[in-house]
């Protein structure tokens, strides 16, 4: 069950936070937003380690989110939560936990999956109208699905077959971000490619010239791709990797 208390701030935790730039895109997604696994070898997004035991994923807010911002953050814990049945309960003992850190350097970030331990989901908030913030439904949905354990949609192993990367618009040192999925280590859920996932991005996020398409569907229609909300096929795969049964699956 959401609760709307929060616990003073884990110092050891806070030191633990993930580090990334945001860059935006014509959706407000952005790049560098996954925390390396401490087992660069282990794909959490489909191993059953990396899965919340029993669909529940125990979490502590950072007491320094004002009430409105806690209010947001539960309010898409309880978007995922009624379309599924992953449930997000307040910590109490336990040593799995997401900590959602309030962060102030324009950072939006999430481990993939469970790692063990205290993780963080930092969601910056701005501090002036000229800084960014991450206080966008889109953006938490995002990260909390990376949380649950979902890569970016881009990053499939098929994803040639649907989308063509514009390389000469994408910075020398942004160009990972884009790197495709281990086919013998992740999974498609049997699921279409969905230019419309909540993981996807923008068809501009992080190019060089920001009016030149990055991601560019095939054939070609010129629509827009991402999404600012859970898409049908975002609330099948959660439904999909955590065995929800009916009315979920």
């Amino acid at each position: 069950m959401i609760a709307l208390r929060v616990i003073a701030r884990n110092d050891a935790v806070k030191r633990r936070h993930p580090l990334g730039k945001t860059l935006r895109g014509s959706h407000q997604l952005l790049l560098n937003d996954i925390k390396p696994h401490p087992d660069a070898n282990t794909r959490s997004g489909v191993l059953s380690e990396g899965h919340w035991p029993n669909a529940t994923v125990p979490y502590e807010l950072d007491p320094d989110f004002t009430l409105e911002q806690q209010v947001m953050i539960l309010a898409n814990f309880y978007t995922i939560e009624s379309n599924t049945c992953v449930k997000f309960v307040e910590r109490s003992n336990e040593t799995d936990y997401v900590f959602v850190l309030r962060g102030v350097t324009g950072e939006c970030n999430s481990y993939v999956g469970k790692i063990g331990g205290a993780q963080t989901l930092t969601l910056s908030v701005n501090l002036t109208e000229d800084e960014w913030s991450c206080f966008k439904n889109q953006i938490i949905l995002h990260e909390t699905l990376h949380a649950l354990g979902f890569e970016h949609e881009q990053n499939r192993y098929d994803r040639d077959d649907y989308i063509t990367l514009n390389w000469d618009n994408i910075p020398c040192d942004s160009r990972w971000n884009f790197e495709k999925e281990d086919f013998n280590s992740t999974t498609t859920f049997d699921l279409p490619y969905d230019y419309v996932s909540v993981m996807h991005y923008s068809n501009n996020v992080g190019g060089i010239d920001p009016d030149v398409p990055v991601l560019i569907p095939k054939p070609n229609y010129g629509f827009q791709i991402g999404n600012e909300g859970l898409g049908v096929l975002d609330v099948l795969r959660i439904n999909r990797m955590y065995n929800c049964s009916s009315p979920y699956s």
